[in-house]
């Protein structure tokens, strides 16, 4: 699974933390995994060969900036429950799963996970 961050918000990301993901596909229920690896490249990077000089200007404000992939490797043994550009929500713990700001972490991912039964909302 790939699930796409900021850059600012991977600092301390490494492979192998852990991480829980909630498909909105799954109302309630809470996916464990670990940090395979950091796709440290994004469309923004990407340039076609022309004869033109680029122009560093503002982006668009509804162009996402800076978004990066963390493939995330999921313990679930039916990878087939996972389809291609299912919507959720991702939280990699990068100091453990243990401390005050993971536990909020974990309360938001599954309020995420429970809403989804009566609303799907975007957080």
């Amino acid at each position: 699974m790939l699930a796409t961050f900021y850059q600012e918000n991977l600092k301390y990301v490494q492979p192998g933390q852990s991480v829980e993901v909630a498909l909105d596909l799954y109302p309630g229920q809470i996916f464990a995994g670990k940090v395979h690896s950091i796709w440290r490249a994004n469309g923004v990077g990407q340039y076609l060969p022309s004869d033109e000089i680029p122009k560093f200007g503002p982006s668009p404000a509804n162009a996402p900036q800076g978004q990066y992939a963390v493939k995330i490797l999921l313990d679930d043994s039916d990878q087939s429950k996972f389809p291609i550009g299912a919507q959720g929500s991702a939280a990699i713990y990068t100091s453990g799963e243990h401390g005050a700001w993971a536990a909020l972490r974990k309360i938001s991912i599954r309020a995420h996970s429970w809403f989804n039964w009566l609303y799907p909302i975007n957080f």
